[in-house]
């Protein structure tokens, strides 16, 4: 490098999407897919502590990160009382907001994300979260994936609901530590 040249390299294709030349990546350009095969799922939907800037988050980020978009899911959403959400899936229109996120080493970011959520295997008694797959809808431009979320597996209350489907706003309104 000489003295007075940037010290990073700008990639064509950023100046290309900047310009408008370039379309705007997809679900599928980015690791995710429509494919409902288990082997070919590498997405997760995370909705709380997982999510970028949340306390979790390291959890998954240090086995890389291939990509993390905004998207939501059908369901609702919970405050546990815990310093962490809980989610359960429904075929209404409430939706839950959070990140589809892509770790680069899956199998590693699986088993650390299954030991967080307290998730020992399909079915199991012990399970805090079951492990399903779900469709999400991409902030970005309404395309759709199948991810991995984890879904509630205990008793929750009416009372503890979050009516906007937001573990962030929820936050930041002062209530994750009820």
């Amino acid at each position: 490098m000489r003295r007075g040249e940037p010290w990073w390299q700008t990639q064509p294709q950023y100046l290309r999407l900047v310009a408008g030349s370039a379309p705007v990546p997809s679900a599928q350009d980015h690791g995710m897919t429509h494919d409902p095969t288990p082997g070919a799922v590498r997405a997760f939907f995370v909705y709380g502590t997982l999510m970028q800037g949340e306390s979790n988050h390291p959890v998954v980020a240090r086995h890389g990160l291939v990509s993390v978009q905004p998207g939501s899911i059908r369901g609702v959403l919970y405050d546990t009382g815990q310093g962490y959400p809980a989610m359960r899936r429904s075929q209404g229109d409430q939706r839950v907001q959070g990140e589809v996120i892509v770790p680069r080493d899956l199998e590693a970011a699986t088993q650390s994300m299954d030991a967080l959520e307290g998730y020992a295997g399909p079915g199991d008694p012990g399970n805090l979260y079951e492990r399903e797959q779900v469709e999400v809808t991409l902030d970005a431009d309404g395309s759709t994936c199948t991810a991995w979320v984890y879904v509630y597996a205990r008793e929750l209350s009416e009372q503890t609901r979050i009516a906007s489907g937001s573990w962030r706003q929820w936050r930041g309104a002062g209530r994750a530590s009820r």
